[in-house]
């Protein structure tokens, strides 16, 4: 793969990671990353996958039915421009749409 791909550059020395994130990330959603907004059920699902959660605990866990946490997860997808859930937990930590205390 070559860098025109895709394909993560490792830092030099003395440089932070953020040129490993514009590597991989396009141009305009690092840009838009301060304008951003999840609602708070979306954050709550992302939260939740982020620790583990299938769809069927998140159900359970909020007292939804699992077509809705689904629904919720797709929209969380859709929002983020992921390619899947685990995707959009990656993104939504690099964009500081969720909180890492736990």
């Amino acid at each position: 793969m070559s860098k025109e791909e895709g394909e993560p550059v490792p830092p030099a020395a003395g440089h932070s990671t953020s040129a490993i994130y514009a590597a991989r990330f396009p141009r305009d959603m690092l840009k838009a990353a301060g304008n951003w907004h999840l609602p708070r059920y979306l954050r709550r699902t992302l939260e939740l996958a982020a620790l583990g959660y299938t769809a069927e605990g998140h159900a359970h866990d909020l007292g939804l039915t699992r077509k809705t946490a689904m629904n919720y997860r797709q929209e969380a997808i859709k929002r983020l421009n992921a390619r899947s859930i685990t995707h959009a937990v990656a993104l939504a930590l690099i964009l500081g749409l969720l909180f890492t205390d736990y």
